[in-house]
Parts: structure tokens; sequence; C-alpha cells
């Protein structure tokens, strides 16, 4: 797992606990730092910030287990007395009510609203963050927790990818809707940068394309010395 510069905690909380319903879904996303190679420019090499999903699950709460869940993930991602950069909650179906219980015990959280977005109109507003090959999965931990492999995930992953996979067609989203959340908000917010956003670089930074006289002189392009 890479070190993270930021943490973001994404809830997606349901209406009810009962099993026929949606469960309650989170994800903890970490901002990180990664080098994107060209192999036939590697002049073109560049730091870019990705997002690792660190952490995941959905589960049928009652009322007091979603407040109770959020004041844990907060814990589990408070380091060294500094809590998590931002918590996020969907303000819908039981978001507001546990915001408030949540406010009243100094607990801030961002209340996400996705305005009249159907779940598929929301992924599609993320989808170029995914193909821009931003967001990450970490492998499964072997042995000793600093190492993973690159061709196995954790169980969590698994379940986590398997329901990217069928989205929308799946019997539940609720994971998948938490990171669509959690990185449409770090795209808003600045913390990561698509590559149609940064500016295109010189084919290999000569100045060949620039004018030149007929000794091969570069001139003005403006007809002036």
């Amino acid at each position: 797992m890479p070190a993270v510069t930021g943490v973001l905690l994404s809830f997606d909380l349901s209406v009810k606990d009962q099993i026929d319903n949606d469960p309650s879904a989170f994800v903890a996303l970490g901002l990180f730092e990664f080098v994107e190679t060209d192999a036939e420019h590697p002049q073109f090499n560049q730091l870019r910030t990705g997002v690792m999903v660190m952490r995941a699950w959905e589960n049928h709460l009652r009322f007091g287990q979603m407040k109770t869940a959020v004041i844990e993930e907060q814990k589990r991602y408070t380091v060294e007395g500094e809590p998590p950069d931002e918590i996020m909650i969907e303000d819908k179906a039981n978001g507001p009510s546990v915001m408030q219980e949540l406010d009243a015990i100094g607990v801030r959280c961002f209340a996400y609203n996705p305005g009249k977005a159907s779940k598929v109109e929301r992924a599609l507003y993320a989808q170029d963050i995914f193909d821009d090959g931003l967001v990450w999965v970490p492998g499964k931990p072997v042995l000793d927790a600093d190492y993973r492999q690159d061709d196995a995930l954790p169980d969590w992953a698994e379940a986590l990818v398997a329901q990217a996979a069928l989205f929308p067609n799946g019997a539940h989203d609720d994971m998948v809707d938490a990171v669509v959340q959690g990185v449409r908000r770090l795209r808003d917010r600045g913390d990561i940068v698509l590559t149609s956003d940064l500016p295109e670089p010189d084919d290999d930074g000569s100045d060949d394309d620039l004018p030149r006289n007929q000794t091969g002189e570069l001139v003005s392009p403006y007809g002036a010395d």
C-alpha cells in the first residue's frame, strides 16, 4: 500500500436494515502519488495523483449502528491525532439524520446531494476518472502486511470489483455508489487531475518547429528580430 497524502471517507447510508432493502456502504479513499511513464518518450514521464480504495464494506445497519460505523471508521483513519481530511455522506435516506446526530457530538461531515441524477448518471459523470487510470485497489497481503500480491485482491476488494463489473445490473450497487461519489468529490476539490486537463507537451522538447531563415537561423514569428 503506497503512502497516502490525504484520506476521504465516503458513506452511502440506507433507509432500513431489512435484508430485502439496499445495504449501507462505505469506502475509504486515499490520495497517493505515482509516476505515469511513457516508454517511447521517457522525458514525458510525469508525477500524477491517484486514488487508492483502502477499505470497503456494505452491511444492513440499524440507525444507531450507522452512527457508530461512521465514528469507528473516523477513529480507524485518525493518525497521530489527525482525523481523515473529510467524511462525506450522501444527503438522502438516513444520511441527513445521521449527520445531525454526528454534528451534535462534533463530528463534521460533508453532505453530498446528487440531486435528481440516477446512480447510472452519477457513474457516467465520474467515468473519465476511471478511464484515466486514477482509481486503484491494493493487492492481497501475504504473510507480512507490507508485502502484497499484484495478481490477487483482498476479499473486500474482490467484492467491490465484482459489484462494479455487474453495475448497474447487480443485486446491489451501494459500494460502487460510495466510490463514485467519493472520487467525484476529490475531482471537484481539485485533488485529482485528468490527463485531458494537463498541457500538451512538445513532441521532443526541441525548437525544430520554430521558423528559420534560409541559413537555418531562428527568426521571430512576428516579423521582427
